[in-house]
This record gives structure tokens, sequence and C-alpha cells, in this order.
């Protein structure tokens, strides 16, 4: 796969900051919740991502 697979990761994990910085903010504990659980969820995705990278694509 090209480099372009790893673009879900990036955008998983921004989705987990744009969450985690209002749930700081307010103190909103499901908020931060859900975005611990889209940080792990982008960690597991670089895995597989990673995994199926071709590097002579680049």
């Amino acid at each position: 796969m090209p480099g372009s697979v790893f673009l879900c990761c990036v955008a998983t994990q921004g989705l987990a900051v744009l969450g985690a910085t209002p749930a700081a903010a307010e103190s909103t504990a499901w908020l931060a919740h859900t975005a611990l659980v889209l940080f792990f969820a982008g960690l597991a995705l670089y895995g597989f991502a990673l995994g199926r990278f071709e590097p002579r694509q680049c």
C-alpha cells in the first residue's frame, strides 16, 4: 500500500486531540474517555498500516 494508508491513522489521532482539548478545559469525563479510545485506536491503526506499507512505493 502507498504512504496514503497512514492518513486514516492521522485522522483518528486528530479526532483524539480535538476531543481531549475541550475535555481538559471543561472536565468532561465522557469526552476524555472517548478521546482516549480514539488515541489507542489510532495507535493500533499505525501498526496495521505499517505492516502493509510498501517502502518501494515511495
